[in-house]
This record gives C-alpha cells, sequence and structure tokens, in this order.
C-alpha cells in the first residue's frame, strides 16, 4: 500500500481486526497496485486523498471523540439506564455501544452519547456547502421491533440559522425533516413540513439479523439559496448499505438563506439517536453501534465498495 493510504486513516479508523472489512497493510514499501481490487480503489481515489477531510470519528474505544485532525478530542458521556459501552459486541477494535430501547418511550427516548461540545462549524455555509458523507455500523438484534406508533428515531442534527435539519431513521428509511422553516422543499416543489416525503425508502424491519451492517448517507446542499425545485434545485440525499446504494432523493431545495453557517450538533448519524416509537412495552429491543465518521468523502470500511449501485461512484473515493 502507498503511504498516502496510512497517513489518512486516523487511529480510530485502523483499529481493524481480522474480518472487520478493512484493508490491512503489513508493508509500506510494497506498491499499492498490485493487488486488482487495491489498484481500483487506487485509480479512483489517488488524485483525492490528499485533501479529504474528517470532521468526526468515534470508534467506542473511549469515552472521547474526535473531532477531526486538527481540532482534537472532547469528552463524551453516555445517557445513563439506556446506553452503554460494551466491550463484549464489537464490530472492530474492543468495544461498541449499545442501546437499550423501549418501545413505551412516549416519544421521548434520548439515547446514545451527549457530546459535550459540538462540532466546530463547517468551514463553509450550508447553501453552497459541500457534500458531507456519515458513516456508522449498526447491529439490530433479533427480536427488536419498531411497533406501530412513530416508528423513527432522530439521527442526526445540523443547525444553520433558524432551522437547519434533522436526519431521521424511520422503519421504513432514511428521511430528512424539520427544515421547512429554513426553506426546505421536496422536488415535487411542496413543503417538507409534513416531514414524511424527503425519504429514501429502506424496510429496517427486516434487518434486526444480529449481522454488523454499514451505512452510509450522504447529504449535500443546494448550490443557490433562491433556486426552484425541482426544475434546478441541486441537493441531494442517499444512502449505501453494505457498500450497495439503496437509493436516492435529488433535486430539492435543503435551505434558502445564502450565509448561514452550518454545524453538526451530534456529531454524524446515530452517535446520539432519539428515538420516537411511541409503541408499547413489547416493543423495542437492542442495537449496538460502532465505528461512526463524518467525512467530506466517501468513507466506507467495505474494500472495493460501492458496489453495483447503479448511481455513479461518488467522487474522492479512499481506502480506510
Amino acid at each position: 500500500m502507498s503511504d498516502h493510504l496510512l497517513i489518512l486513516a486516523t487511529p480510530q479508523q485502523r483499529k481493524g481486526l481480522p474480518g472487520s472489512g478493512r484493508v490491512s497493510v503489513a508493508k509500506r514499501g510494497k506498491s499499492s497496485c498490485l493487488v486488482a481490487m487495491i489498484g481500483f480503489l487506487c485509480l479512483l481515489g489517488a488524485s483525492g486523498n490528499a485533501s479529504a477531510l474528517n470532521y468526526f470519528n468515534w470508534g467506542v474505544e473511549s469515552l472521547f471523540v474526535n473531532y477531526g485532525p486538527t481540532v482534537g478530542t472532547f469528552p463524551v458521556v453516555f445517557h445513563p439506564g439506556n446506553t452503554t459501552m460494551d466491550c463484549t459486541v464489537f464490530h472492530s477494535g474492543k468495544c461498541s455501544m449499545k442501546l437499550s430501547v423501549i418501545g413505551n418511550d412516549s416519544g421521548n427516548q434520548q439515547m446514545g452519547v451527549d457530546l459535550i461540545q459540538f462540532n466546530p462549524d463547517y468551514p463553509f455555509n450550508i447553501v453552497g456547502g459541500q457534500a458531507v458523507y456519515y458513516r456508522w455500523w449498526m447491529k439490530i438484534m433479533p427480536g427488536f421491533s419498531w411497533g406501530n406508533g412513530t416508528a423513527k428515531t432522530k439521527a442526526s442534527r445540523v443547525i444553520s440559522g433558524v432551522q437547519g435539519y434533522t436526519g431521521y431513521l424511520m422503519d421504513n428509511g432514511f428521511l430528512i425533516g424539520e427544515c421547512d422553516s429554513g426553506g426546505c422543499t421536496l422536488n415535487s416543489g411542496l413543503s417538507n413540513s409534513a416531514d414524511s416525503s424527503l425519504i429514501i425508502n429502506y424496510n429496517f424491519r427486516s434487518h434486526a439479523d444480529g449481522v454488523w451492517h454499514e451505512y452510509i448517507v450522504r447529504i449535500k446542499p443546494n448550490t443557490s439559496a433562491t433556486c426552484t425545485a425541482p426544475s434546478n434545485c441541486d441537493a441531494q440525499f442517499q444512502a449505501w448499505v453494505d457498500g450497495f446504494s439503496i437509493g436516492q432523493y435529488n433535486s430539492y431545495k435543503l435551505h434558502n438563506v445564502a450565509g448561514d453557517g452550518m454545524t453538526e450538533a451530534w456529531g454524524g448519524w446515530m452517535i446520539a439517536p432519539y428515538f420516537q416509537l411511541n409503541a408499547t412495552a413489547s416493543d423495542g429491543g437492542t442495537i449496538y453501534l460502532d465505528d461512526f465518521s463524518t467525512d467530506d468523502s466517501w468513507n466506507s470500511l467495505i474494500p472495493g465498495s460501492p458496489f453495483g449501485s447503479g448511481i455513479a461512484p461518488p467522487t474522492n473515493l479512499r481506502v480506510q
């Protein structure tokens, strides 16, 4: 492997065990193009790797998260009673975050960790801003039930001006909501005020299989604050599971105020989930989470991905 692939990986990103799906580097002197698969990645990503940026990463190995290479680490606190660090189950390293989700939560179930400090502001405004890639690994245990209520969790929160947006996991997909005050407009031209239509469909109910899966969400804001959806708005929302594209929602408006900054309040997706199942005491269950990363480029830990996506591969590919 070439040296640039080593340099870009943070300690948490390099902390894999055999079988974690990462590229292991035993010798620095070997060519990165000796193996066809790695050579393919090298050809796609070499030109962009030098400028790749990590904004947040956490391998759940300690009570400190990393806000990128230049900002440093900051402490976190697990929400008591429902979230723990579990060092018997993990995707890589030694530990993962265990969520003990209840069903009868009355729509009010804060979980994960409390970030003592928000991420630093992104070095760009939301309108005209860069695409951001959010990665996490998740294992939903058999028996987990979303119930028949609202069946959702808030997964992320971006602050921008009067209102940024919230990322959700629903029982039926990935969703962007709570953005209508910021001018969020669907690709039909209608307001997103119902918080139900800006969605990439995916059946989470069928994935309570006790297997680790990699999830990546990409969000690129619209270039112009005055664009009209869908004719000339270019915001993009995409999702991948285990390196395969499962859908996209494009040509919408995410925000309509030029000059508003952009701050990641919860680090990324599923680091501080806020469950709103509104279900019964027999619903809910156990979820494990690990290997979080928020980046400006494709950040999969699966060598050779994306696979058979039907969507053009993301730019600035890199190996972690």
